[in-house]
């Protein structure tokens, strides 16, 4: 009769490990390798901290960072290629290059405004939308200082001839930032007056003086794109209060002198 001895009894739990480490190890590899969606995956781009000035003055460019971030778990490098857009057109795109769970800070463009961009089109004075990778940001590309001239007086029109005239126009400056605009006077062709004004953003200024006109006749005043017509008229012309003054006094002057002489003839008839 054979012994029991010759047939070991394994004991319970072994072997038990190693079903687990295999079922373990099936499960790994098919999140790692199987379906999309499960877990990350090997490398996952995005983008933290856009970041670009808030306004930029016409001319000067726009700076534009961000961070480039790989939160897959694969410690080799993946490359990704990041796209910017402004107000939804492409402007230009770059490769990167990350391991898993690393990361860049990168300037990616100077964009000046005014130039082109993209399909023919240009960045100009106004909001636009940056974008990168679908993180955005706005910024405004100031308005740059423009003049314009309302409000132009000539006064008194018609005017005599050395009377004062004050002649003057309202200066406002329509743009975003600061700015000097000279406002010249012509009479005639001729500059009679002129001045450097220096004004903000949507602010406004009156600029006048004043001038004598020697001589009567019609003058065409100008100051930029406005012009009047101002008439001068001599100062004895029959019409002017010292004119009518100097009527009254002599009539005045005359019936005084031949009230005096009847006087002094009734006088001598007594």
């Amino acid at each position: 009769m054979e012994s029991k001895d010759q047939f070991p009894v394994k004991e319970k739990g072994q072997g038990g490990w190693g079903i687990v480490i295999i079922i373990f190890g099936g499960i790994i590899l098919y999140l790692f390798f199987g379906p999309p969606g499960l877990i990350k995956a090997p490398h996952e781009f995005e983008v933290e901290g856009l970041s670009a000035p808030a306004e930029v003055s016409p001319g000067g460019s726009i700076p534009v960072y961000a961070t480039v971030v790989n939160n897959g778990w694969a410690f080799w490098k993946g490359e990704h290629t990041v796209k910017m857009s402004i107000d939804g057109e492409f402007y230009r795109a770059e490769n990167i290059e990350l391991s898993g769970i690393g990361r860049e800070n990168k300037l990616f463009s100077h964009i000046v405004p005014g130039k082109i961009v993209g399909e023919g089109k240009q960045i100009e004075p106004g909001d636009h939308v940056i974008s990168v990778d679908g993180e955005s940001i706005r910024t405004r590309v100031l308005e740059p200082a423009e003049f314009v001239l309302t409000e132009f007086y000539v006064d008194p029109n018609p005017a005599e001839v050395m009377e004062n005239i004050r002649i003057g126009v309202k200066v406002t400056n329509t743009g975003d930032i600061e700015g000097t605009h000279s406002v010249i006077f012509w009479i005639d062709g001729r500059e009679v007056y002129s001045d450097d004004v220096t004004l903000g953003g949507e602010k406004s200024e009156v600029v006048d003086f004043k001038i004598r006109m020697e001589n009567k006749g019609s003058y065409t005043v100008r100051v930029g794109d406005l012009s009047k017509e101002l008439t001068v008229m001599d100062s004895d012309g029959g019409t002017s209060f010292t004119w009518i003054v100097g009527i009254v006094t002599a009539i005045i002057i005359f019936f005084i002198i031949a009230y005096a002489f009847g006087f002094v003839g009734r006088r001598r008839g007594l």
